[in-house]
């Protein structure tokens, strides 16, 4: 459907009916995203939130996001790359965001990588810089986009 002029596109997965949340728009019911799912699902398809600005911007003041729920969430997609992309993120929203200070470091430690990782690029056509700690190459304008957050 298409809204002020921005086109929104379903997201269909396996887990299409878990961690939703019941809101009222208009006398009536609709299901929307809980926070730790709306976190996971824009990182997994940066594509479709406006990329990775956009995508950084709308989840640095994303409230209510609980660690617990990300890791259920994370348990769903068995995707590492998109456990590591998270840790980073919630890493660094836990130091530069009043949103995510309750997020403590030992809570990101499943989300480490393995000592036998081998780095992966989350984007493949931008020059990367190596964020070691998290087995990611990441855009090198990456820290860039985070300024003002």
């Amino acid at each position: 459907f298409e809204f002020q002029n921005v086109k929104y596109v379903p997201v269909i997965n396996n887990y299409i009916h878990r961690h939703l949340k019941l809101v009222k728009y208009k006398n009536k019911t609709v299901s929307v995203t809980d926070p730790a799912r709306t976190f996971v699902e824009c990182l997994d398809r940066t594509d479709l939130c406006g990329g990775w600005e956009e995508c950084l911007k709308s989840l640095a003041n994303l409230r209510e996001v609980k660690i617990s729920d990300i890791l259920e969430i994370l348990g769903f997609y068995k995707n590492k790359t998109l456990e590591l992309k998270t840790g980073y993120l919630l890493e660094l929203f836990s130091k530069n965001s009043p949103y995510y200070s309750h997020i403590k470091k030992k809570e990101l430690e499943p989300l480490r990588p393995p000592d036998d990782w081998i780095p992966v690029y989350v984007d493949r056509q931008a020059k990367s810089k190596l964020r070691k700690k998290w087995g990611l190459y990441l855009p090198e304008d990456f820290d860039e986009l985070l300024r003002g957050i």
